[in-house]
């Protein structure tokens, strides 16, 4: 009797907890007069504010993040997941999406996601060295492009990164603080991008790598513990901030 009690508090508790959260919201991001990026925020009741802005990838969107985020939410750090351009809501005037892509629709996410951190500094307060950035696939590598145009981002999880999505590089010459990659031993692109990045990067470098025989993705709705895992990281690269 007494262990059913307890579960049923334990339960009890999280509800009440994920009721006490600030609820999410639908948000527009003016990236150009022919785009606008759809995003959802989840916003903390802190006035320290700790972020991570989440980016998806080739051909999901960002409700593959909904669960991730509200568990960073829960810890006390704000989230801010977005379509990318060509996905999800996020269509630009010429309709085009990223089934139909050429090298030149993936060149301009840079610019995309630039907007998108800009938009968050001026409407969400986010402060760039409070600030994290996490991305799965073509999503790890822009996140880490994000990053070398603004090396003061605190730290970045990078979920089966690749030495090349579609002419989207992984690179590394300008960023220096903290990465994070995660991916599974099935990923052999992303267990190269990882050797590439423990000899280039210089500053503290996290590997975990998965004895899985699929994709991280799979992965990461099986396992409870990457939500946790992630959002640790991130507490502690904001802690040594």
């Amino acid at each position: 009797m007494r262990k059913i009690i307890f579960v049923l508090l334990f339960i009890s508790s999280v509800f009440a907890a994920e009721y006490r959260l600030p609820r999410p919201q639908r948000v527009k991001i003016p990236v150009t007069e022919e785009l606008t990026v759809i995003g959802t925020y989840y916003p903390v009741n802190t006035a320290d504010q700790t972020a991570v802005i989440l980016i998806h990838a080739l051909g999901r969107n960002r409700g593959d993040w909904n669960n991730l985020a509200r568990y960073l939410q829960r810890e006390g750090i704000s989230a801010l997941s977005i379509d990318l351009r060509g996905h999800g809501e996020s269509i630009a005037a010429d309709r085009r999406g990223w089934r139909v892509f050429q090298e030149q629709d993936y060149a301009v996410l840079d610019a995309d996601l630039e907007a998108v951190l800009r938009y968050a500094e001026q409407n969400f307060k986010f402060k760039i060295e409070q600030t994290g950035l996490l991305g799965i696939a073509l999503g790890a590598n822009l996140a880490l492009h994000l990053a070398e145009r603004n090396p003061r981002i605190a730290g970045v999880v990078l979920l089966s990164p690749g030495l090349d999505y579609k002419g989207v590089l992984l690179q590394n010459q300008n960023y220096h603080k903290a990465l994070y990659v995660i991916c599974s031993s099935f990923e052999k692109i992303s267990l190269a991008a990882g050797d590439y990045l423990k000899g280039k990067f210089t500053g503290k470098l996290k590997m975990d790598v998965y004895d899985y025989s699929g994709t991280i993705i799979s992965l990461f709705r099986q396992r409870f513990t990457l939500p946790e895992n992630i959002a640790g990281w991130f507490k502690q690269v904001f802690t040594d901030i």
